[in-house]
């Protein structure tokens, strides 16, 4: 059981549990937590110790780094506009300076009016008058359009970016790849280097262990039909297996591995008893001339 087969198994439950994340700091949560349980699960199968603490040592340096994981979906900007207006509104310096002009003209054209009481002193006064009316009338009308300032309005932007479940689970998905890679290596590294040590120890043997094996095997096999040897001879072959040792079976091939004893039928009488190629004790076997 590997990592990339746990993550598998709960693909469904953490791309929901990634698709109701609000943010990326949820969803860099559900990734560590994804990352504990698969961590939890592959201890739970694994019995090498050294592949355990490698994958504790992973599974803690990629959820450090989960939340530099690229979870960005689509960015949505919207603006917000907020209208304040004033309690108390003071009008402005130019309200009054039109307001003034205003009345200024309209009043000293009302004086001239008065002081020319003759019509050709009207007439003559006609422009005059006109002007002054018209700088009245447009300084009132300025006063008026100042009278009243426009309600303040703040604009404000605000941007939303969405988190991609699948982008997320792609992410871990190949982070746990490289990790079951790596721990993949070190298997392989403890195995070469316990195939090393056995070779060197013959499994951890001694000559008279290996002995004794070879005496139980031989009586073993000597009552084939005896439930209790047949019993005895699978624990042998299992207890050896662990040191990786095989019991071989009498064959022509692998007959430089027996003694021989003439006989008419081909029959092994006892196992060679092999440590990867490399032959710990030979066997004893039936049918040589």
């Amino acid at each position: 059981m590997n990592m990339q087969t746990l993550l598998e198994e709960d693909k469904e439950r953490f791309l929901q549990s990634i698709i109701h994340a609000e943010n990326a700091e949820r969803a860099t949560e559900e990734v560590k937590r994804e990352l504990s349980r698969i961590l939890f699960s592959f201890n739970e199968k694994e019995d090498n110790e050294a592949v355990k603490a490698a994958a504790y040592r992973m599974i803690e340096t990629a959820s450090a780094a989960s939340a530099l994981m690229d979870c960005d979906g689509v960015t949505k900007i919207y603006g917000k506009s907020e209208y304040k207006a004033k309690e108390k509104e003071k009008k402005p310096v130019m309200f009054w300076t039109y307001l003034l002009v205003s009345f200024g003209c309209l009043f000293a054209a009302v004086i001239i009016c008065v002081m020319n009481g003759g019509i050709l002193k009207a007439i003559l006064s006609m422009p005059v008058l006109l002007l002054l009316f018209c700088v009245g009338l447009a300084s009132t009308f300025f006063a008026g359009t100042k009278m009243h300032s426009s309600a303040k309005q703040d604009d404000q932007l605000f941007g939303e970016t969405t988190v991609d479940a699948q982008k997320v689970y792609h992410n871990l998905f190949i982070t746990v790849i490289k990790i079951d890679k790596l721990l993949e290596d070190i298997r392989s590294q403890e195995r070469l280097s316990r195939k090393k040590e056995m070779h060197e120890s013959d499994g951890g043997l001694s000559a008279k262990d290996i002995d004794r094996f070879a005496q139980i095997l031989e009586d073993a096999y000597g009552d084939p039909d005896n439930p209790s040897s047949q019993e005895i001879v699978s624990h042998i072959r299992f207890y050896l297996h662990q040191k990786m040792i095989s019991l071989v079976e009498y064959s022509e091939k692998n007959q430089s591995w027996f003694d021989m004893m003439p006989s008419k039928d081909s029959a092994t009488l006892r196992p060679a008893i092999v440590l990867d190629g490399k032959l710990l004790k030979k066997g004893l076997a039936a049918g040589g001339r």
